[in-house]
């Protein structure tokens, strides 16, 4: 199967590479950042980090960016017909077709991980279905984080998606912020709700468990509607620019170095991740890396890959921790990142080519109803 055969199928027709490109730094981030902690913290025996390291543990540990990173694209292409709903005459967005799509897309994907993760645990850990059944139920609608107050015990990064199902709900009343008509006042609110939803969260008072809630990531999601804004305002002609490449290469490195405990952390990072998304699209040298055909293929199976890499991780280690025998850290994680990271690729790929890219065909619960009747037919016939 080609590479053009296994690029995501979008809604609208138009693929943008670069979207995908991006995709591809995320999901890169988080599986890394979960390699290292398998490694830190559940390997037989402790695995010693020299000094030298200190550095490529700090950048790798903030891999977890990788799913800010998401949200960001989510709120960028979610924004986009809206915007040009209101604000380019466009066509008035069909919300039942808006919501159609969200579930016959991402739902039978989820569904089935959900599912392979609770078979998986009952045969390793041997909890019992009485134990995972209540869990399982709560993943499956997307309320494990709201009725436990914790991540899924099922899928830990499960707690992402039940966010983004909560922004997918306020879409379409965030979108109103388009109405707007002058683009100034327009973008200095979007501006304005990033910095004080991230003062927020820094308040002593911002409630844990709504870290786990939209209410605990809301900015970076805006992010991605002021990134909407901006592209749209320069349009698809723009002229790209040098500059933006330089910008790229000094606030990528900032993403991964900026510490977890830096107090305006939660209001820089969203500007940061409009400021190399943007760069991204009008830098001539970013536009090309990102562009880079299996870059934005494997980005395009980001949502496999990360439905099941945890998996992957989880029960590859079992095998793979007893060759964490060097005395070199690196050597070890390296070593890891290798062997895992070549069974996460290879099941991700097998799932998105059998699973996830027929679920992107909006037409594809007709399709199957079809294919049963014929069956049906041909049966009784």
């Amino acid at each position: 199967m080609g590479m053009e055969r296994l690029r995501r199928v979008t809604t609208g027709g138009t693929w943008m590479p670069e979207v995908d490109g991006l995709r591809f730094v995320a999901i890169v981030s988080v599986a890394l950042f979960h390699l290292m902690g398998e490694v830190l913290t559940r390997a037989h025996h402790v695995v010693a980090v020299q000094p030298r390291y200190d550095l490529l543990v700090q950048l790798v540990g903030n891999g977890d960016r990788g799913v800010r990173l998401f949200f960001v694209l989510s709120g960028y292409i979610l924004a986009r017909p809206f915007f040009c709903q209101y604000r380019q005459g466009g066509p008035r967005v069909s919300l039942q077709k808006y919501y159609l799509r969200r579930l016959t897309r991402l739902e039978p994907p989820y569904i089935l991980s959900l599912g392979l993760y609770a078979i998986a645990m009952q045969i390793y850990f041997h909890p019992g279905w009485g134990y995972l059944l209540p869990h399982l139920l709560a993943s499956l609608f997307y309320v494990h984080s709201l009725v436990y107050h914790q991540i899924s015990t099922i899928n830990y990064v499960a707690w992402s998606l039940e966010v983004e199902i909560q922004f997918y709900l306020l879409v379409p009343a965030l979108a109103l912020l388009f109405a707007i008509t002058h683009a100034s006042v327009r973008r200095a609110v979007l501006l304005v709700c990033i910095c004080v939803a991230g003062f927020v969260q820094m308040q002593p008072w911002f409630p844990q468990e709504a870290w786990l809630t939209i209410l605990g990531h809301i900015q970076f999601f805006l992010a991605g509607f002021l990134l909407a804004d901006l592209l749209a305002a320069r349009g698809d002609a723009s002229q790209k620019h040098w500059l933006w490449d330089v910008a790229s290469l000094v606030l990528w490195p900032m993403v991964y170095w900026m510490p977890h405990n830096w107090p305006l952390s939660n209001v820089l990072l969203p500007l940061i991740f409009c400021a190399i998304y943007m760069a991204a699209f009008l830098g001539p040298g970013s536009n090309r890396c990102f562009r880079t055909q299996w870059v934005a293929v494997a980005g395009g199976m980001c949502y496999s890959t990360y439905l099941l890499h945890p998996l992957v991780i989880d029960t590859g280690f079992k095998f793979t921790s007893r060759l964490l025998i060097f005395q070199d850290f690196l050597i070890n994680y390296g070593l890891q990142v290798l062997l895992l990271g070549v069974a996460i690729a290879l099941v991700s790929a097998a799932f998105y080519i059998w699973v996830e890219r027929p679920c992107m065909d909006p037409n594809w619960p007709q399709a199957l109803l079809r294919r049963l009747r014929r069956a049906k037919t041909m049966k009784t016939a």
